[in-house]
């Protein structure tokens, strides 16, 4: 113990930071995930144009869909 730093308890904290990190990427949604639940609403809403519309978004779209939201917002 070098100047009253515990290793073990420097290791653990950069763990319990290591496994934060962890967790919240695998929380944080892709934006194809994010499209599709807009998707579903709209659909809900506007039940005859819809599908033209959806493909508009999965044309324009497409390039963003494994990308992280976290990292734009």
């Amino acid at each position: 113990m070098a100047k009253g730093i515990d290793p073990r308890e420097a290791k653990r904290q950069q763990q319990i930071a290591e496994d934060e990190k962890r967790l919240k990427a695998r929380q944080d949604i892709t934006f194809k995930e994010l499209c599709y639940k807009y998707i579903e609403e709209y659909a809900k809403i506007y039940t005859i144009y819809w599908q033209k519309d959806t493909a508009r978004i999965h044309n324009y779209a497409k390039p963003l869909f494994l990308k992280k939201i976290s990292r734009y917002w």
